[in-house]
């Protein structure tokens, strides 16, 4: 009997073991279960506050408001002219070459002048027979009779018709030449030899560039607002350097007495100073400033703080924790400051739109 209880625990031992490893597993699973599903989840990243932005204020102060006027400026020669001839004609001799310096009175260009030297001799000699045809009549008739009056008229108005055609043919000769009225640089040149030149068309500058000024292109409407005798301030472009001043010394007609060319619509400055002597060359670029008024220790706010509507101006104005409208009459304007006559007081703060 008792060997028969051992074999029977001997059996259900293994059993035992078999069922405690199965729920060893089983534990083990339900573990791994549970932490997949017990995972904690990302905290969501929170949403900022919007910031309401806040309107800038200014504030009425005293001060000077002054307008000015600017424009781009360049350097050029005070005297620069352009030569042409007087006649057409084929060139038949270019003398110089563009950068050449000349003086005053050379010969720079010449046309083909075919008979004309031949002419202009035979002139001089019907001149010189003419005047002493005279001379010799005046010797010869008896003075105080009729027949002396009328030769002697005659014999004058030879003379007379002589010189007229030896002026025309001199004019003729300096018409197909051009010579520089004045020392300078051969600035531009447009002539070939054998090419035909038209009449009174430009073909040589020359400009003397031991003087410098300043021109400059405004406009009407803003050449309305300057006059000759206007102080300037210039200042370089490109180049470094301190401001120079000036004066307004030409406006083109009819804004002044410079030129009545409609091609040319440019005002002159000269300088206080020798521009060559500064270190500018014909062609830099300077900014000219001109102030065309000023309204001393006045009240001003700045543009962006002034409203418009329906013509009116106003202003609002910060009134302790509240804010009400005023109108406003304003005067003398600048590019920063904007003068107010009435409406406002020192002091007072201003809300921008």
């Amino acid at each position: 009997m008792k060997n028969g209880m051992d074999n029977r625990k001997s059996l259900l031992h293994p059993v035992k073991q078999m069922f405690f490893l199965f729920l060893v597993i089983c534990l083990g699973f339900l573990t791994a279960c549970s932490g997949q599903t017990t995972q904690e989840e990302p905290t969501p990243t929170p949403i900022p506050t919007p910031v309401i932005p806040t309107k800038p204020t200014y504030k009425v102060v005293r001060g000077d408001v002054e307008q000015f006027l600017k424009f781009t400026g360049r350097i050029v020669p005070e005297d620069e002219q352009e030569l042409f001839f007087g006649v057409g004609g084929r060139v038949d001799e270019i003398l110089v070459q563009q950068g050449d310096e000349v003086k005053a009175g050379q010969l720079l260009a010449v046309l083909e002048s075919g008979n004309r030297e031949f002419d202009l001799k035979r002139s001089q000699i019907f001149l010189e027979m003419a005047q002493l045809s005279l001379q010799s009549t005046l010797l010869q008739l008896p003075k105080n009779t009729k027949a002396y009056t009328e030769t002697i008229a005659l014999k004058e108005k030879e003379v007379e018709l002589a010189q007229l055609n030896l002026d025309e043919l001199n004019k003729a000769v300096a018409d197909s030449r051009i010579v520089s009225p004045i020392d300078g640089v051969i600035r531009s040149l447009t002539l070939r030899d054998g090419a035909v030149a038209e009449p009174f068309e430009p073909v040589i500058v020359v400009a003397d560039l031991s003087n410098l000024e300043v021109s400059g292109d405004v406009g009407g409407d803003s050449m309305t607002q300057l006059a000759e005798g206007m102080e300037v301030a210039i200042t370089p472009v490109v180049l470094e350097g301190d401001s120079l001043t000036g004066k307004i010394y030409s406006l083109p007609y009819p804004y002044g007495s410079g030129s009545k060319d409609a091609l040319d619509q440019s005002l002159r400055i000269k300088v206080d100073k020798d521009l060559v002597a500064e270190g500018y060359e014909v062609g830099d670029l300077v900014e000219v400033v001109v102030m065309l008024e000023m309204s001393d220790d006045v009240l001003w706010l700045p543009p962006q703080a002034i409203r418009t509507f329906e013509g009116r101006k106003f202003v609002v104005v910060k009134d302790g924790d509240g804010q009400r409208r005023v109108d406003v009459r304003t005067g003398l304007q600048s590019d920063d400051r904007v003068e107010i006559v009435e409406g406002v007081e020192e002091g007072q703060v201003i809300l921008a739109p």
